[in-house]
């Protein structure tokens, strides 16, 4: 999606989810708004309630390569994440993101 303007010229509220910064834009995240038909919540025949959310059944291999933490983490917090991962088997490779590192060695 190519946005132009400011965020308050958009009419439509969706957009406000779909925006992303420039400067973020090599994360290549995926962001899903899911349709549910409903065409108006008050009505009794659209009574259900999501205060819990939906499921949506993805494949996170599919969705996922890296995972990077913070590079102002703390270690322990690298070797949790690594943890949680090898834990619920993934095999995503964790990442301590080198943002905050100079572009070049001085």
């Amino acid at each position: 999606m190519k946005v132009q303007g400011p965020i308050s010229d958009f009419g439509n509220i969706f957009n406000y989810f779909l925006i992303k910064r420039k400067s973020l834009e090599h994360e290549k995240e995926i962001r899903a708004i899911v349709d549910l038909g409903i065409e108006n919540p008050k009505a009794k025949s659209n009574s259900q309630h999501f205060d819990n959310g939906i499921n949506v059944i993805i494949d996170m291999h599919e969705l996922i390569e890296n995972i990077f933490v913070s590079p102002s983490s703390p270690q322990w917090y690298f070797e949790l994440v690594k943890s949680l991962v090898k834990r619920y088997n993934f095999d995503f490779n964790v990442v301590q993101s080198e943002l905050l590192k100079l572009p070049i060695d001085i």
